[in-house]
């Protein structure tokens, strides 16, 4: 019984220690993702397609649920992946949103400038376009394609690198310290109004009664 406790209590110690992360990110959650991308040391992957593919339970070789399923197996530990709905292009950044429109899969019906799945990879500030990968690319080579384009951001350090701190500039410092202490002012008047306007009423009406208190106190011993 003891012993038993004892790697219960040792399980509970040690669990915390190794970190999981999700196999992939909502777009929603892309603030979550640059900062682990940067923790990890790793590109993003935004990766558009069709979510219901992902719950596909063997899906035919080559399909489209079969390549998206693929792809997000092949890009775990080796990029920080944002999946996407490929039918609303609307919360992608604009960087990103322009490499999906460039047309690797050559004419498609319809107008289509991309089919799904297709994989861009960013740093993880979103300034610099690392590679992407195509869906004709995925079902030519599969995960072949994808760890190409994974091995050539490995072969280039830069491309992770954290961004070089702005220098400071000590005019702009002072004025920036003179703005911030005329914000600082300015949110405490304002505090001051707010807590007025909330409370103003109850400290009349304790002052008055306060007041009333003493003088009848003071009647009380004439």
């Amino acid at each position: 019984m003891k012993f038993g406790l004892f790697i219960l209590a040792l399980v509970f110690a040690i669990g915390p220690v190794a970190q999981a992360f999700p196999a992939s990110r909502d777009i929603s959650e892309h603030d979550q993702a640059q900062a682990e991308a940067r923790q990890r040391h790793l590109p993003l992957a935004w990766l558009g397609g069709f979510p219901e593919d992902l719950n596909v339970v063997n899906p035919r070789p080559g399909s489209q649920a079969d390549l998206e399923q693929m792809a997000l197996a092949t890009l775990q530990d080796n990029a920080v992946v944002i999946f996407f709905d490929g039918r609303n292009m609307a919360p992608v950044p604009a960087l990103v949103h322009a490499q999906f429109h460039i047309q690797d899969d050559g004419p498609l019906p319809n107008g289509a400038a991309w089919k799904t799945p297709k994989v861009v990879f960013t740093n993880p500030e979103v300034t610099q376009i690392l590679g992407r990968v195509a869906a004709t690319e995925m079902s030519e080579d599969r995960e072949v394609a994808l760890n190409s384009a994974l091995q050539v951001i490995r072969n280039n350090p830069a491309a992770l690198a954290a961004p070089a701190p702005v220098a400071a500039d000590p005019a702009g410092a002072s004025t920036t310290t003179q703005g911030n202490l005329l914000d600082s002012s300015l949110s405490a008047a304002s505090n001051i109004d707010d807590f007025w306007n909330k409370y103003g009423l109850y400290l009349i009406i304790g002052l008055v009664l306060v007041v009333g208190f003493l003088i009848l106190l003071a009647l009380s011993r004439r």
